[in-house]
């Protein structure tokens, strides 16, 4: 009798341990999805874009066709740093959809052609007459690099005029104010934030590896015994890639630098805002490339592989804040493919 009850309980009990593993195996999935999700969500709840609206925040494939040419005429001139700028200047002018692709036609510079809105029929002489008033601008806001804030007042400038290079700082009201005062129909205050924003780029979820060439991870996020020997069960806010000192860090992706200085623990480190919510954390490096306050896109060097603060030999520590609070960055880290457009962060 006891063996033929045991018998029913075994043909019951193995369906219930496959449900169990099939339910638990669905659950991971779906975290591993929600994942990779959550930033993307979050920033759509936040802004309430619409996807063309979101698409119209990147660089049009009519923009980035002039790329070589912009490279081409910026290195003549020895300004090939500034080509992104130049770019995100066409996009927000006129998407690269007209011959006048620079809105360059009521510059100085242009000696050829009426001086009217699209006077310019010739789209490589539109370049040519917008980087040069261009580099008139840099040196009239003794702009210091790409670094310098005070861009955002050449941007404004590029769109309204020479005058407002005069400024010590963008804003929208004030650039609304100079408008109305100059009489200047048709003219957006916000252009230079249109521009820095699609320098910023956007930011949903993927990341670059930071070393393309290293993507070993030798400490993950979470709990581990403390490498320093305290015998202590610690925390890991961030995941580790071993490498040889003075490998290249990559920006994970766009943003703007908020803090590249050192601390006891990070050592020399660098901190991107991505927008309003998101940042990563790059440490223990050996070198930094980049400033406060500068504005770098996704695969710009920003460092060297070190050993410095609280580390145990030469690797990158990568970490990822969610509103403040770490995250385990690797759900969201890819093989560098395009980021997908979210909320923006502005200052």
């Amino acid at each position: 009798m006891m063996r033929h009850i045991a018998k029913i309980g075994l043909i019951w009990f193995f369906p219930l341990i496959i449900l169990f593993l099939l339910c638990a195996s669905i659950t991971a999935a779906g975290q591993e999805n929600q994942n990779r999700e959550t930033l993307a969500a979050v920033a759509a709840a936040a802004g309430g874009q619409s996807r063309e609206d979101e698409e119209q925040k990147k660089l049009s494939a009519a923009v980035e066709s002039y790329r070589e040419k912009i490279l081409e005429k910026a290195k003549s001139v020895g300004i090939e740093e500034y080509v992104d700028h130049l770019l995100a200047i066409m996009q927000v002018s006129s998407g690269g959809l007209t011959a006048d692709c620079m809105a360059s036609s009521l510059f100085d510079s242009n000696t050829l052609y009426a001086h009217m809105e699209g006077g310019i029929t010739d789209p490589d002489y539109s370049i040519e007459c917008g980087i040069k008033e261009f580099v008139s601008l840099l040196a009239l806001c003794n702009i210091k690099g790409p670094q310098d804030t005070r861009l955002l007042v050449v941007y404004q400038a590029y769109h309204v005029g020479r005058k407002y290079a005069e400024f010590n700082e963008y804003t929208q009201e004030g650039a609304a104010s100079f408008i109305k005062t100059m009489g200047l129909v048709g003219k957006d205050a916000s252009f230079a934030q249109q521009v820095q924003n699609l320098l910023i780029g956007q930011f949903s979820g993927t990341l670059l590896y930071p070393l393309p060439e290293h993507t070993t991870i030798s400490s993950p996020f979470g709990s581990r015994p403390d490498p320093f020997g305290s015998g202590k069960i610690i925390t890991h806010y961030g995941i580790d890639f071993p490498a040889p000192a003075g490998t290249a860090v990559l920006a994970t992706a766009g943003g703007v630098v908020k803090e590249a200085n050192w601390n006891a623990v990070y050592g020399l480190h660098v901190v991107i805002q991505h927008n309003s919510s998101y940042q990563t954390l790059y440490g223990h490096c050996q070198l930094l490339y980049v400033t406060e306050g500068q504005t770098v896109s996704q695969g710009t060097k920003i460092a060297e592989v070190g050993n410095t603060g609280q580390s145990t030999g030469y690797h990158l520590h990568l970490g990822l804040l969610y509103n403040g609070k770490y995250i385990d960055p690797k759900p969201f880290l890819s093989d560098g493919q395009e980021i997908e457009s979210g909320e923006t962060f502005e200052y």
